[in-house]
């Protein structure tokens, strides 16, 4: 209803609505030259809502009070764990006042941080109030509340610019290899990497295939000869001993991820030279296993130990197999196209994104495979790539299509910690395999940083 709203009605009034809200203001007819008097007369009668001042007393609905008691997860920010009454209405900015206050008086703590605060094993994002009555939880129960120093949010490092689109990024801490819609693979040095430096970052061109570079992947991170494999889809061994392959031919195969010098590129360092060409010499490798059962193209890998990996197709199915019994385990089926996975050994659960805009989470070994464990619900468009922070069993990041990059906290499914801003085309990759930075690559051309 607007603030103001004009009725109109016609017919015999003598006395005003007793309503204090409403006026009614009469208005006699005019009586024209040839027109006689009438007791009968017609008024029109105009009402207009009058809304209240601001300074009249508004009703106020009464709070209820809750009761918390506040457990730090990290010591160094401990408090007196004793119940503590607040308003239904406080939300996380008022709790972050409450600790504080404490922190202040005892004075232990330097500099004081933002808190996030768990209830009921989920984060804390409207009021405690909406919050325990979403988790059914009493008000007249003294509820426990967990609080945590709040991640930061990813910093902005620098941008790569690429020819082509990028279509899958993997970073080895010091070095950073990029796959492109151009055939190539891109070599960029980002050790101690600043902004505006993404020039200078760039080392090496490979013109390795005849067709896109969809994946790509670390096989050898440490020493003086680094080594990596490019493919449609690709999950290594968590050791780099081997690796696994998916296409469209619906197979997966399993390599040596052992290198020879007549493997693979091979090359020494050529300052002068941008480009490398393929060796004649090179010779093709042949696959320890061909695993057959998805009925659609593999459209991802990633490994749980030397034994076990897992797979996702756009058959609508993510599989579980064992090289050593040489098949599948178990197999959790969806109601769309799975395009990418994620499986952390911080916390056993894999991570999938769809077709329906979802990244859904799951217990791989559950009885209850099938079972949903979690849908994080906040992207606009498909979801084609996903993984899980190396170092925090509750992170992980997203790339999508609506052009998004978003830092999730598991316990938190309908909001993202932090939307990160950068590409203005669909994100094709992402990358979160050391503790320092997230990378992702783009349809826009570049190869974004984010230190973390």
């Amino acid at each position: 209803m607007s603030s103001m709203e004009n009725k109109e009605s016609e017919g015999n009034m003598d006395e005003a609505t007793s309503d204090p809200k409403t006026k009614v203001l009469k208005k006699k007819k005019r009586k024209g030259k040839n027109q006689e008097s009438s007791s009968k007369s017609k008024e029109t009668v105009k009402a207009w809502w009058v809304p209240k001042a601001d300074n009249e007393p508004k009703e106020e609905k009464e709070l209820n009070n809750v009761t918390l008691k506040f457990v730090a997860k990290q010591s160094d920010f401990g408090i007196p764990q004793v119940p503590i009454e607040v308003p239904e209405n406080a939300d996380s900015e008022e709790l972050n006042k409450i600790v504080s206050s404490f922190l202040e008086k005892a004075g232990d703590v330097e500099e004081i941080p933002t808190f996030e605060f768990l209830v009921g094993e989920k984060i804390l994002l409207s009021t405690i109030g909406n919050h325990l009555t979403e988790l059914g939880i009493s008000y007249e129960l003294t509820t426990e509340v967990q609080y945590f120093e709040r991640y930061p949010p990813p910093a902005p490092k620098d941008n790569l610019e690429h020819d082509d689109w990028v279509s899958s990024v993997k970073s080895s801490g010091e070095w950073l290899v990029t796959g492109c819609y151009d055939n190539t693979v891109q070599l960029w040095d980002i050790s101690g990497m600043e902004r505006g430096r993404g020039k200078r970052a760039h080392k090496l061109t490979i013109p390795a295939h005849k067709a896109p570079v969809k994946a790509v992947s670390w096989l050898n991170k440490k020493g003086a000869i680094k080594s990596f494999v490019s493919v449609e889809s690709l999950g290594v061994e968590r050791n780099g001993t081997k690796f696994a392959t998916g296409s469209w031919d619906n197979t997966i195969k399993i390599w040596d991820g052992a290198i020879s010098n007549s493997e693979g590129v091979g090359h020494e360092e050529e300052p002068d030279k941008k480009k490398v060409k393929k060796s004649k010499s090179q010779r093709l490798k042949t696959p320890i296993y061909t695993f057959v059962g998805h009925s659609e193209s593999v459209s991802g890998i990633d490994w749980i130990d030397n034994n076990h990996f897992l797979s996702c197709s756009w058959d609508h199915s993510i599989r579980l197999w064992d090289i050593q019994a040489a098949g599948k385990i178990t197999q959790i089926n969806g109601s769309v196209a799975f395009f990418c996975l994620s499986y952390s050994p911080l916390n056993r659960t894999v991570l999938a994104g769809c077709a329906d805009r979802q990244i859904k989470l799951y217990d791989p070994r559950a009885r209850e495979g099938n079972i949903v464990q979690n849908k994080f619900s906040n992207h606009t468009k498909w979801v084609p790539s996903v993984m899980w922070s190396p170092h925090n069993e509750n992170l992980f990041v997203s790339g999508s299509y609506d052009h998004k990059i978003k830092v999730w906290d598991r316990r938190s499914a309908t909001s993202s910690l932090y939307n990160l801003l950068g590409h203005d085309e669909k994100v094709l990759s992402v990358d979160w395999s050391h503790a320092d930075h997230i990378a992702s690559g783009s349809a826009d051309c570049t190869a974004q940083i984010y230190s973390t």
